[in-house]
């Protein structure tokens, strides 16, 4: 059926050229045929390539032979005057490249569907071999491409490639894309510039894409692909490249749809659009990006824009429209939209004088999409006016408030866009203020309608402000109305504000002023708790001994510290450091109770082991629940000795000199009140004149600066002892006492 049509089409140049009957055309191929021994179909195509030139670049096996040649010449007299047509002289491989191009051109314009016109092209020629698969695809509205035909795909191949998205990197797209061949010789430049076509079950070695076009306009693309790398040089290329010409008309005459690929049909909805519009096509550059667009239509509004502002629409392009907007945002909207985005919204969109418009209009929004493989590019110019009223509906969004006009005489009540929005209203023009009333919660409602009938009456010539609490779509709102009668009370205009979040926040604000002075009551009552349970210590400067501690709460405070140092009857020093756990004022009133009580068994000549011994008895029976850690030495200067023990955290560090300090061994002891009858441990240090001594206590446990403490052996005096509570970090409740022991 194929080769009948290169037959038909050669019958028709000898019946023209030797002005005879198309049987009597036919017999002299079938002698020319006999004479030549070629088979007809290959004498049918050197007739029809002596009459038809060279496809707008080499060497193959002859196909066509001198001898051939010269009877089709012969045959052949030329159109007027009745000379023999000379062909031109090609070298042979040329020849066969001509021949074979008339020969698969001639099939394609035969076949029936778009599977044939896809197996015309799966043959295989002088300049190239057979192709494995051919596919036959047409360009849609959208820019996507639509598998027609087909030939040696399978049936999940050609499921999975029924439409190809113009964002998917493929041959064929990007031959629609960049209205240009595209050839992929080797599968390394398959994996390279086509790793979607690479990743494919059954990848091909190499692979071709033909636009197919109907005079300018892209309608398609024809795709073939090889098994094994493909070798085209110079004419070989030329020919299989200019196959898509013939391809490209009987795609159109099949799809019978030129004109949907072309535009025209946007003639129509460009001219009943409002706003300027025109269709735009990429600028052939070979580049994989556009550079510019050229315009293909335009309507009337556009038309007329441009003339006003001087600019010919022949031959013009975007950036010749607008050179400043189309280079800031329009260009990059295009490329967007070619490369597969289906609808680009650009809102505010800057122009400069020398744009289309721009001496009229500061700025457009546009609207950019995709039609085939085209752009339609819409916009809107925005006037002075436009930009105002467009600022005072983003400042009513921002301050929450809209606007109101009503007339009494008519009842119509007119709304702005936000305060339709607020009230959840779907016309901005109400014939009854009842809708509106209808808002407001029904205890408020009378209120509502006496500010309407003074109003009306004339009774309220002022602004006048009320709040109502929403009611319906609107239930939970404030709305604080603001009115002012104007024209005689003919018309009344006014604001509604949204003023939720402002009384939640003023609610909030009252009740923070209420619990600060909670806070501050309590406060005070803690300060003069504290005073009366724990008096403030003052710095000891004995005879023997000068001591002077700190404490400090924590990040978060898990209890009360204490400190304390005091020369006892005899002379004996006292010194402790303690920090009672739990919340005010529980841990303040136990830190008082175990620090009179520690006193008190101190004055008896107690050990303070005995002392912490006694003293836990004390709060297991008097505090139950209380625990505390405290750090507790008495210093006896007459046998220069110091007897100390410790109840949970905490053991005392002795420093000499400039030495770092040492940390005191002990055996851990639970905090006072943690456990019954416990009998603490009490250890004993000789010291020399100069030494100093560091108790410290913290809380939680866990956590100490033990170490930290001991090595800070110059900042280690009773006079910077506040200094040292850095050491411990701030999030630990923390207490330090330091006693110097002098000579004499």
């Amino acid at each position: 059926m194929l080769n009948r049509a290169v037959i038909e089409q050669a019958k028709g140049v000898m019946a023209a050229r030797l002005g005879v009957p198309p049987q009597e055309a036919f017999d002299r191929l079938m002698k020319l045929s006999q004479d030549t021994n070629t088979k007809v179909a290959g004498v049918a195509a050197a007739v029809v390539g002596a009459a038809i030139p060279d496809p707008p670049q080499p060497e193959t096996e002859p196909v066509v032979d001198d001898q051939l040649r010269t009877r089709v010449a012969e045959e052949l007299p030329a159109s007027q005057g009745g000379q023999p047509v000379t062909p031109p002289a090609r070298p042979a491989g040329v020849e066969a490249l001509h021949t074979f191009h008339q020969i698969i051109g001639a099939r394609a314009a035969a076949a029936r569907d778009h599977d044939e016109l896809a197996e015309a092209l799966a043959v295989a020629a002088p300049g190239w071999p057979q192709p494995r698969a051919v596919s036959i695809c047409g360009l849609e509205p959208d820019g996507a491409l639509r598998l027609l035909g087909a030939h040696g795909l399978t049936v999940l191949q050609r499921s999975q490639w029924t439409r190809m998205p113009p964002q998917l990197e493929v041959p064929v797209t990007r031959a629609v894309r960049c209205r240009a061949p595209v050839v992929a010789s080797t599968p390394d430049v398959v994996k390279q510039e086509f790793p979607a076509l690479a990743d494919s079950a059954n990848p091909p070695a190499a692979a071709v894409a033909l636009p197919l076009t109907d005079g300018e306009d892209i309608v398609g693309s024809a795709g073939l692909s090889w098994s094994t790398p493909l070798r085209l040089r110079g004419e070989s290329e030329r020919y299989l490249l200019a196959l898509a010409e013939p391809v490209s008309i009987r795609l159109s005459e099949l799809s019978g749809g030129a004109d949907l690929a072309a535009g025209a049909w946007l003639s129509i909805p460009l001219e009943a659009m409002h706003n300027p519009a025109v269709l735009l096509a990429p600028v052939p550059s070979g580049a994989a990006i556009a550079t510019d667009f050229r315009v293909v239509r335009a309507n009337s509004y556009a038309k007329a824009l441009c003339r006003a502002g001087g600019v010919e629409l022949a031959g013009a392009t975007l950036l010749s429209l607008f050179p400043y907007a189309g280079s800031q945002a329009l260009l990059a909207a295009c490329r967007d939209v070619v490369a597969g985005t289906a609808l680009h919204h650009l809102d505010l969109v800057r122009l400069r004088p020398d744009d289309v418009g721009g001496q009229d209009a500061g700025s457009v929004s546009a609207r950019v999409a995709a039609v085939a493989d085209k752009v339609l590019l819409v916009w809107h110019p925005h006037t002075s006016a436009e930009s105002s009223y467009e600022q005072l509906l983003r400042a009513e969004a921002v301050a929450r408030i809209g606007s109101f006009r009503w007339e009494p005489h008519s009842g119509v009540v007119h709304l702005s866009p936000y305060l339709m929005m607020l009230l959840g209203l779907d016309d901005e023009r109400l014939t009854d203020v009842d809708a509106v009333l209808d808002r407001i919660d029904e205890a408020d409602r009378p209120a509502a309608r006496r500010l309407l009938r003074a109003l009306m009456t004339g009774g309220g010539r002022a602004p006048q402000t009320q709040v109502f609490r929403g009611a319906g779509r609107i239930l939970g709102r404030s709305l604080q109305v603001t009115v002012e009668p104007a024209q005689a009370a003919a018309v009344v205009v006014g604001t509604v504000q949204d003023v939720t979040e402002q009384r939640l926040l003023e609610a909030r604000l009252r009740k923070t002023e209420i619990d600060l002075a909670g806070q501050r009551q309590a406060a005070a009552v803690r300060t003069a708790l504290a005073s009366a349970m724990l008096p403030a210590p003052k710095p000891l400067a004995a005879k023997h001994v000068t001591a002077d501690g700190a404490c400090r709460p924590g990040a978060h405070s898990f209890g009360t510290a204490w400190h304390d140092a005091a020369e006892l009857p005899g002379g004996d020093v006292l010194l402790m450091a303690g920090l009672a756990a739990g919340s005010a004022p529980d841990a303040m009133v136990g830190a008082g109770r175990i620090r009179h009580a520690v006193r008190s068994y101190a004055v008896v000549r107690r050990g303070p082991g005995e002392i912490l011994t006694a003293t836990n008895a004390l709060v297991r029976f008097d505090r139950p629940g209380l625990t505390a850690g405290i750090v507790l030495a008495r210093y006896a200067h007459a046998h220069r000795r110091v007897r100390w023990a410790s109840a949970g955290t905490g053991r005392p560090i002795h420093f000499r000199g400039e030495a770092a300090g040492t940390i005191l061994a002990s055996a851990d002891a639970p905090p006072l009140g943690a456990e019954p009858a416990t009998a603490y441990e009490e250890r004993e240090l000789p010291v020399a004149a100069g030494d100093r001594l560091l108790l410290h206590v913290h809380m939680p446990a866990g956590q100490p600066a033990v170490h930290t403490l001991a090595g800070a052996a110059a900042r280690i005096e009773p006079e910077t002892v506040s200094g040292l509570l850095d050491e411990a970090g701030d999030d630990m409740d923390r207490c330090v006492i330091v006693a110097r022991f002098n000579g004499g």
